[in-house]
């Protein structure tokens, strides 16, 4: 006889977490374990976060060690690159409080990988922050690649993937201590173009969130464009120069936009409601 160990009326042998209530059956990296038992998501490249919603996206994680453990990571509405949403606030108290921020797991990383954020301080305190890759994300077991100093204005961070090893993990960490940053528009692509270039001329896409109907400005000559769900997954492709996209057939939710162009690509986040 098939059980029902968490009374979710989901029977054992096609439930996908047996020992927690999870009607919905939501497995948004489509690994065969729900979202609410899944403690490592999993995400494909391209993949973007822009930090733009009222709450810290949950696939991403804080760990706080040191003494007293005063450190966070929140929104915050300053200084976002695109002037149209927020940014994530990563804090610790003091030089013993080390704040780990760490993404989902990035799916097929290798040395050639392309991994990008923009960030800057808040204040003025000469320490570093740490960049570098995790086992999983209770952050106890990293690697650190590359320790830096940010600007005090919004600058863009590319992480050289020359010396990752697969043994490092896949998890993204972000380590603050004894200091503030925010950062925002965190990108990860295997593509040999940047999805970073905020210098393409008169480059616009609008509105946003959109009900139907996506605008394209640009001065540029439009190769191909392609929109993805938030884990990385392909659902339009177009390869002919356009400046509007009918979203009647994809559902609600946050996706992004990949333009290529010319002169180079760019990748923009947007909602459809």
């Amino acid at each position: 006889i098939d059980g029902d160990s968490d009374n979710d009326d989901i029977y054992d042998s096609v439930d996908n977490c047996i020992n927690t209530e999870n009607t919905d059956q939501l497995d948004s990296d489509n690994d065969g374990i729900g979202d609410v038992c899944d403690d490592n998501i999993e995400v494909n490249a391209p993949y973007l976060m822009g930090f733009d919603d009222s709450n810290i996206d949950s696939f991403w994680q804080t760990r706080v060690s040191g003494n007293g453990a005063q450190g966070n990571v929140v929104i915050n509405t300053c200084c976002d690159i695109d002037n149209n949403g927020n940014t994530a606030n990563i804090s610790s108290s003091t030089s013993s409080v080390y704040t780990k921020f760490i993404s989902p797991r990035l799916n097929n990383l290798s040395t050639n990988s392309a991994i990008s954020f923009w960030i800057r301080e808040i204040g003025s305190t000469p320490r570093n922050v740490k960049v570098g890759f995790a086992k999983d994300q209770t952050g106890y077991n990293y690697s650190i690649l590359a320790s830096f100093n940010p600007n005090t204005s919004m600058t863009l961070y590319t992480v050289n993937m020359t010396n990752y090893l697969p043994s490092m993990g896949n998890n993204f960490i972000i380590i603050v201590n004894g200091k503030s940053v925010l950062i925002d528009d965190f990108s990860y692509t295997n593509e040999s173009l940047s999805v970073q270039s905020p210098s393409l001329v008169g480059f616009n896409v609008y509105p946003n969130p959109v009900e139907d109907c996506l605008t394209i400005k640009t001065e540029e000559a439009i190769t191909q464009i392609k929109i993805y769900s938030v884990l990385g997954k392909e659902v339009l492709h177009f390869t002919q120069k356009l400046n509007h996209i009918s979203l009647r057939n994809i559902d609600k939710g946050v996706y992004f936009i990949k333009i290529d162009t010319s002169k180079g690509s760019v990748t923009k986040q947007f909602i459809k409601k």
